[in-house]
């Protein structure tokens, strides 16, 4: 039973407690005059009386009540006020009761009731609409179809549960830096060009919550507490808080994760590498696997369009968070020092400018010309029809790679998720660029509207829900508990921590692993300018636009550090 329902089935529970209380006074008052000698006839109407109150009592319980319009309430009310009448003014004859108190009854039983009604009005949500912007996409993508399917099915499920009138599902742009412009023009009062582009639910990348930080509706309330927290990676709950001149913040909660892997063809490592498939420690050993893959695949098929190692290498947020993985798998830090409040750069030159120029020597020999254009779905398309041996990605890809689609051979069987390569050196360790999805509710949305909108997020992250997502689409659920749900598991095997699978043992839950967070929440409105920076450069250097890797690496850190020093120059001002 959903708790806006409540006040409603109130009125007939209220109602039958107070003339159950009072016909019982009348019907024992009655039984002290028929007892002794039987003489009169026996006491029916408050025997009457009394089956009416317990009736209203069992009726208030009755499974599937709260599926009925809630104007039965009234009808049960008028007849409740009725009955109450009648009662009182039996009691008030046998004198048990005065006219005063008579009164007194009726005023109470009726301003209660209307209290009762007052409030179901304000909390009831029926009659509802709510406009959202989660993941279903304008253009076609790898994983759409699924997305899609799952977000009609679970705004119907809303509506029929909760009693909404609609949810409208908003289609939202592929790619991310033009989705967070889309968002934008809806959350700004300014851009907006009337109450119909109002959207009450927004998904919001990991990296955004600084960004729109000032739209966001503050769920410190509802979703702060200790023992919700921790149902979920805590470095991805606190990014979701942002500090502001009114004390911290929490702009969203966790939808679901995501995270930068290397998935690999099991297959051709077992056949090229009998005594040793495992997946590649070190960028080296990615770069000698796949160019031994590569070469023999090419004889094999003969023909020259297999490639050892895809990725996405598009001036874009994706080619930042791939970059992101070989500069700090070489121990080239994280592009800005979040520790120090987003005011310092944090890209060690020589750590940085050896990762960078490994990566360029990657273009031609083990991944195609046409990498500096490739974005996320270019690539995966390669990998998709049997062309690479390894492939950096995002988590969907292991669902839609084993799932069977029209004219492609079926990967099943054949696909292995591991860590990324590490680099050499001391400081060299594993990074995977944290990603994912956050739920935030506009604060501009109103009234009804906005409780709405955060139930619906309450919605999205219970455990059936959380469930549903990860078996459907194949996206890996916030909540920690399922990564050890067996259909889950069964579904998404990277998951399992298992000994069969030491590469990715403990990735999900564990927090020493090193899941690399992007400088967004310290840099809050910066962070786009400081990616597109960094993106920019990188694939400059990618596409061997200069002669001195390094130059162009001390350039890119004097770079973003004006930006910076540019924002500490305005907060003063401030």
């Amino acid at each position: 039973m959903d708790s806006s329902e409540l006040p409603k089935l109130l009125v007939p529970y209220v109602s039958g407690w107070v003339i159950l209380c009072l016909s019982a006074l009348w019907l024992a008052s009655e039984l002290v005059r028929w007892l002794p000698n039987q003489s009169d006839v026996f006491p029916f109407e408050p025997l009457i009386a009394t089956l009416s109150s317990l009736g209203f009592l069992i009726f208030s319980i009755i499974p599937g009540l709260e599926e009925n319009d809630w104007g039965l309430a009234w009808v049960i009310f008028i007849i409740a006020l009725g009955v109450l009448i009648w009662i009182m003014r039996k009691l008030k004859q046998r004198s048990i009761i005065t006219s005063g108190l008579f009164w007194t009854v009726i005023i109470v039983f009726v301003l209660v009731n209307m209290f009762l009604f007052w409030n179901y009005d304000q909390i009831n949500l029926r009659g509802t609409t709510i406009k959202v912007m989660l993941q279903t996409e304008l253009d076609e993508s790898t994983d759409n179809y699924a997305t899609k399917t799952w977000e009609e099915e679970i705004a119907q499920q809303f509506k029929k549960d909760v009693g909404v009138k609609n949810v409208e599902i908003d289609r939202v742009k592929n790619d991310v830096n033009e989705r967070l412009k889309q968002f934008l023009k809806h959350l700004n009062p300014d851009e907006r060009h009337s109450s119909e582009d109002e959207v009450d639910v927004f998904a919001i990348d990991v990296i955004w919550p600084g960004i729109v930080a000032k739209y966001a509706e503050d769920l410190t309330k509802e979703f702060a507490n200790k023992k919700f927290s921790e149902k979920f990676d805590p470095k991805i709950f606190e990014n979701n808080k942002v500090t502001t001149s009114n004390g911290t913040k929490l702009v969203a909660v966790p939808w679901y994760i995501d995270a930068g892997l290397l998935y690999y063809r099991k297959d051709l490592l077992q056949e090229y590498f009998p005594n040793n498939d495992q997946p590649p420690e070190t960028w080296k050993d990615l770069e000698n696997m796949a160019k031994t893959i590569q070469d023999g695949e090419r004889k094999r098929l003969k023909r020259d369009d297999f490639w050892g190692f895809v990725w996405q290498g598009k001036a874009s947020e994706g080619l930042t968070c791939n970059a992101l993985e070989w500069q700090f798998s070489h121990g080239g830090g994280k592009i800005v020092d979040t520790k120090k409040n987003g005011n310092e750069v944090d890209i060690d030159i020589d750590a940085t400018t050896k990762a960078f120029d490994q990566a360029k020597n990657w273009i031609n020999n083990i991944s195609p010309p046409e990498t500096g254009k490739f974005d996320d779905i270019d690539m995966f398309r390669i990998w998709r029809k049997h062309n690479a041996a390894f492939m950096r990605n995002w988590l969907y890809a292991y669902n839609e790679s084993v799932t069977k689609h029209s004219g492609y051979e079926d990967l099943q069987g054949k696909v292995g998720v591991a860590l990324l390569p590490k680099g050499d050196g001391q400081k060299a360790s594993h990074a995977s660029t944290l990603g994912g999805w956050q739920l935030m509710v506009n604060a501009h949305s109103q009234g009804k509207e906005k409780k709405a909108a955060i139930k619906f997020v309450e919605f999205l992250i219970d455990k059936e829900r959380q469930k549903s997502l990860a078996l459907k689409t194949g996206k890996v659920p916030a909540l920690k508990e399922l990564y050890r749900d067996g259909e889950i598991v069964r579904q998404l095997p990277f998951l399992d921590d298992d000994d069969d699978n030491p590469y990715l043992k403990n990735f999900f839950v564990s927090e020493s692993i090193e899941k690399v967070q992007r400088p967004s929440t310290s840099t809050g409105d910066n962070y786009t300018r400081i990616s597109e920076i960094y993106s920019d450069k990188v694939h400059y250097i990618l596409q061997n636009n200069v002669a001195d890797t390094q130059k162009a690496v001390i350039s890119l850190k004097e770079k973003i550090q004006r930006v910076l020093d540019s924002s500490k120059s305005v907060d003063k001002s401030q």
